[in-house]
């Protein structure tokens, strides 16, 4: 196996003049598991956005392996163009395979057929989920993935999380879901990043 590499060194993002993160670095290697957390508004979504390259930062260093591939679930998502819910799930641009489309939604009671806009902004959510978690990637963040999750498929995402050999960084309020899942925690804080 390649071996994967994240590295932040020194990095800072700030808007106007209030530092969101300031001065932060840590090494992610192959198939960590990693819980961020902090108070609302701390920065940890812009941390994930960050790592997935959606965000500029203001100055240090972001070292990513060649092999990286991320895929992320957002917080907001942008699914209201489509159709249906299977137009959204097997649009082809994105390296999502249909048989592992297939194998996560069906643990989710997905179907595939209803339309866009009779669906919940749960269903959505879901759909997302499903979406990221098909994708071909050895790096996934997840921003909040229980919420509008009942409790089976909250018990089968976790399953499914510690089983996969892929790096992930998840952002969640739920205490035992995230304490099953990683073995490492970084708290947000003041701007600072302390790694456990």
């Amino acid at each position: 196996m390649n071996s994967l590499n994240l590295k932040f060194s020194k990095v800072s993002f700030s808007i106007g003049k209030d530092y969101i993160l300031k001065d932060i670095s840590f090494n992610i290697s192959n198939n960590e598991k990693v819980c961020i957390v902090g108070k609302n508004g701390s920065g940890k979504s812009t941390l994930l956005n960050l790592i997935a390259g959606n965000l500029d930062f203001d100055h240090g260093k972001i070292y990513k392996s060649s092999n990286l591939e991320i895929s992320m679930l957002k917080q907001n998502i942008e699914i209201n163009k489509f159709d249906k819910i299977k137009d959204f799930l097997l649009l082809n641009d994105d390296n999502s395979t249909q048989n592992d489309l297939y194998r996560v939604a069906k643990n989710f009671n997905i179907s595939f057929e209803k339309k866009i806009k009779d669906c919940s902004g749960g269903e959505l959510r879901i759909c997302s989920l499903v979406k990221t978690l098909s994708k071909k990637s050895n790096v996934i963040l997840l921003d909040e993935p229980t919420n509008h999750l009942d409790i089976n498929s909250i018990e089968w995402l976790e399953e499914y999380l510690i089983k996969i050999n892929k790096t992930i960084l998840i952002i969640s309020h739920d205490r035992r879901f995230i304490n099953n899942i990683c073995k490492r925690i970084f708290w947000i804080n003041d701007s600072n990043l302390y790694d456990f």
